[in-house]
């Protein structure tokens, strides 16, 4: 192992996620930070002193050029990640984003396909994928163990500070969104890809406890595919702290309900045979929502790029249906009455047009 090249890496963006991000690529067995970028010089002085690093600057456009890495991992405001992503790519960066990869439809194919023409890896953080809950949650839904799926309830009821929205980005329409696009966005990636197509929605948004331009709370009733129903709500208004990410799923031969903080618990199973699962291997313990795969992810991302697989973790389209959702649940909420799925349906408020 130590006689592995790592994979040299340059951190666009130190805030909040970045934090976290940190204590994973500290020693990691794959990836080696050696450049960061950041506006705020005091966050610069702290990451190259954690790092050990000389290479640092304080716009994309030094960055991007810099010779120095060659994978970057971007944790920008929301409403930069596909423009920041075309930046880095036309670099000849290999780029791994957090999420949401973008807030407008067509970004995340557009960057995808430049990507796999440059031969160059380019890819979302979706941490959750591979909670053990929720790969043990795909496997039963994949071997239809539930039988026919019937209801689907969907809760996260988080906790954030007025501070956290008196930035200059976060619940902005241009450069984040509500808590849909943030903090739910990981359930809302389980909904589009491991559940049939949306037909109907009805939904509403609103702001119980704080003051930002998107919403701070979101519900929404839907028809899917096969009449399945779904129950989805999410809101950051609860206090002191996190309460609950959770999927319950209702099938007609048993349940299954994903919970915890997020979604890193199986909290109840039932099947009509009774069979014994052994469940509780499944559960992790996290103190907060960002969970601990991270780890899994960066090292899988290293391993890809060291062995020049530069094919995506993530399937491109899956991606897409996320934000294709979002924007269908803006879409209901702003017309009031129950809506029909469209793929062009489009939430002008949200996001910022970028060209490639």
């Amino acid at each position: 192992m130590s006689n592995i090249k790592k994979i040299k890496v340059g951190l666009l963006g130190l805030g909040r996620v970045a934090e976290h991000h940190k204590k994973y690529l500290k020693n990691n067995k794959y990836l080696k930070v050696v450049s960061c970028c950041d506006q705020d010089t005091q966050k610069l002085k702290i990451y190259s002193k954690f790092f050990k690093i000389k290479d640092f600057h304080k716009s994309i456009n030094s960055f991007s050029k810099s010779k120095n890495f060659d994978l970057a991992i971007i944790s920008t405001p929301s409403g930069f990640h596909s423009s920041h992503s075309g930046i880095l790519l036309k670099n000849k960066k290999h780029v791994l984003v957090e999420k949401p990869a973008s807030l407008r439809p067509n970004d995340h194919l557009k960057l995808s396909k430049y990507a796999k023409n440059k031969n160059l890896f380019y890819d979302v953080i979706l941490q959750n994928r591979y909670n053990k809950a929720i790969v043990f949650l795909k496997k039963i839904l994949d071997k239809k163990i539930l039988g026919k799926i019937l209801k689907i309830n969907i809760r996260v009821n988080w906790s954030r500070n007025q501070a956290y929205y008196n930035d200059k980005w976060h619940g902005k329409w241009s450069l984040d969104g509500g808590v849909i696009c943030q903090q739910a966005y990981h359930h809302i990636d389980i909904l589009s890809n491991f559940f049939p197509s949306i037909k109907e929605i009805y939904a509403k948004k609103f702001n119980l406890s704080h003051k930002l331009q998107a919403e701070d709370t979101f519900i929404a009733n839907c028809i899917l595919e096969k009449n399945i129903v779904l129950n989805f709500e999410a809101t950051t208004a609860i206090k002191p702290h996190d309460v609950e990410a959770n999927v319950i799923v209702f099938g007609n031969k048993g349940f299954v309900e994903v919970g915890g903080v997020g979604m890193n618990k199986i909290l109840n199973f039932h099947l009509n045979n009774n069979k014994d699962y052994n469940v509780k291997r499944y559960n992790q313990n996290f103190s907060t929502g960002y969970g601990v795969n991270h780890l899994k992810l960066f090292n899988e991302v290293g391993k890809k790029i060291i062995n020049k697989n530069y094919k995506s973790i993530f399937n491109p389209k899956e991606i897409e249906q996320i934000i294709i959702n979002i924007h269908n649940f803006y879409k209901a909420s702003e017309s009031k009455k129950i809506i029909k799925y469209k793929k062009n349906n489009i939430y002008k408020n949200l996001g910022i047009n970028v060209k490639f």
